[in-house]
């Protein structure tokens, strides 16, 4: 499922959004319904290319950094999203974090 209609990135108004936050989320039991709550999820990602690439802190202070694509808030309530790229550089373990994500190997 694309993002959107034209292949870009902007999360706010994606049909993979839409499709979670009503779609999906409207037809879950109402016993699951109540234990997802609403949250703030942050658009904030890189402008450009980093050099060095991120590791996992440093696209945590992007994800909620004033980089935004196009239009796009710097946050938005829901109840369902994508995990985040530090989620995953995080989820790794401490001895992956001064890893850039990009190079992660199958040691990390």
């Amino acid at each position: 499922m694309a993002w959107t209609s034209n292949n870009s990135n902007n999360w706010n108004n994606s049909s993979l959004k839409s499709y979670l936050n009503n779609d999906y989320y409207n037809l879950i039991n109402e016993t699951y319904k109540n234990m997802i709550s609403e949250e703030t999820y942050y658009l904030g990602g890189p402008t450009i290319v980093t050099f060095p690439a991120p590791t996992a802190s440093k696209f945590y202070d992007i994800e909620r950094s004033n980089n935004i694509y196009g239009v796009n808030p710097t946050n938005i309530k829901q109840h369902i999203g994508l995990i985040y790229p530090s989620d995953y550089g995080y989820a790794a373990g401490s001895s992956c974090l001064s890893t850039a994500l990009q190079i992660y190997n199958k040691g990390c």
